[in-house]
């Protein structure tokens, strides 16, 4: 037994350019409603939450979950050793010494040259 492919019905010419409209055009209304309810939701979404009630209420929230939310706790290892470290204060002092430098460049002229076009 023997199964022949058969193609597809296929509307010939005109038949062809007049569903392709309709299609078209469905697809054109089901997005002029999606805008539409788009914008309706949006409006009263608007509405809502500009009251001055909601707003208040909103903060409130806010700050109540800040206020509760438990904080994570880090465990510092006490190593016995209060206050820097020497490399901290070493680094520390090299940070201020390049901005120092950096502030005061060497050959820019804030010596008393001759060069005072004053």
């Amino acid at each position: 037994m023997v199964t022949e492919e058969r193609e597809p019905v296929r509307p010939k010419g005109a038949a062809l350019g007049r569903e392709i409209d309709d299609v078209e055009a469905r697809l054109y209304r089901r997005r002029a409603d999606v805008r539409a309810h788009a914008g309706a939701v949006g409006d009263r979404l608007r509405e809502a939450m500009s009251s001055p009630l909601t707003l208040v209420g909103a903060a409130g929230l806010g700050f109540a979950v800040a206020w509760f939310y438990p904080r994570r706790k880090t465990e510092i290892e006490d190593t016995g050793e209060q206050g820097t470290s020497v490399l901290g204060n070493i680094m520390s002092g090299l940070n201020l010494a390049g901005l120092v430098m950096s502030l005061f460049p060497p050959g820019a002229g804030y010596a008393a040259d001759d060069t005072d076009p004053r």
